[in-house]
């Protein structure tokens, strides 16, 4: 068989696969994280450090919660969230409860929203509160049914929470009221913290969602329309290899000092200070 010709452009050192690839999801990953080192940091946001315990708990109430709203496996669950917690957790509890994720980008305009939400066919979004008025207004043109709200300051440390409560929280549109009907998402995860984990989730030993089933669908605004691209549960952790350097001996969140976070999650408009953020955590390299 004739080799593939853009091998020929791939630089020394570079193989041409990293196969065999895993016969696992990345749910598989967080278990295995969450039962041998809950205490280990998962995500390091403003300084405030989510554990891998803890994203299990908070993922697994998230499940629990779009169960309870009756949300069924294949149903679109759209994100509208930055770099965050929020994203993170209910990414991964959507993955849970059989959902497809649909994530769309936050500077997406009201057409470009709707187009992607009409096209998704996403009945249920959890969205960031200065971007709640922009759901609201599209949200006739759409098929959503339930909205879920959540602020930023709900995984900021204490101190950063109450000086941006005082100093920004307004001003930068953080603070809505909710719509009758709409819910937030701190209560939904406090009301199923306690609810028994319940397996919507279909594959190998029903310890991750099937391989080949839709584990996220983006909507990417194109020529005036809406593109969708599907991929499968099966195809997320070769992605995330792909994006790793070919250095021989280094593994994600192993090859740096003080137990590196396997994610540094930064908002769009903290670049400047990401280069100190990734100096002081050690991390192995940024995606």
């Amino acid at each position: 068989m004739q080799a593939a010709s853009w091998l020929e452009h791939y630089d020394e050192g570079m193989p041409a696969t990293l196969g065999p690839y895993p016969e696992r999801t990345l749910l598989d990953y967080l278990d295995e994280a969450a039962s041998e080192r809950p205490d280990g940091p998962a995500l390091l946001f403003k300084g405030h450090t989510v554990t891998h315990g803890e994203l299990q708990r908070l993922s697994d109430a998230f499940a629990a919660a779009l169960a309870a709203l009756g949300v069924a496996k294949g149903d679109r669950v759209a994100l509208l969230l930055p770099n965050c917690p929020q994203f993170l957790i209910c990414e991964l509890g959507a993955w849970k409860a059989g959902a497809v994720v649909v994530p769309l980008n936050p500077i997406y305009t009201e057409p470009e929203l709707a187009g992607g939400l009409a096209r998704t066919g996403a009945e249920t979004i959890v969205v960031l509160t200065p971007f709640y008025g922009r759901v609201k207004a599209v949200q006739p043109r759409t098929a959503l049914r339930r909205v879920v709200a959540t602020n930023i300051k709900e995984y900021l440390p204490p101190l950063l929470r109450v000086l941006f409560t005082l100093a920004r929280e307004r001003k930068g549109g953080h603070r809505v009221r909710l719509e009758v009907g709409d819910l937030w998402l701190p209560d939904l995860l406090g009301r199923h913290r306690e609810t028994p984990r319940r397996d919507g989730r279909a594959g190998p030993g029903d310890q991750g969602q099937g391989r080949d089933d839709h584990g996220q669908l983006e909507a990417r605004p194109s020529s005036g329309c809406v593109d969708e691209v599907t991929m499968q549960h099966a195809v997320l952790p070769s992605r995330a290899r792909y994006a790793q350097p070919p250095v021989p001996g280094i593994l994600p969140g192993r090859g740096a000092r003080h137990n590196p976070p396997d994610r540094l999650l930064s908002p769009p408009d903290d670049g400047q200070r990401q280069p100190s953020a990734l100096n002081r955590y050690q991390v192995s390299w940024p995606a």
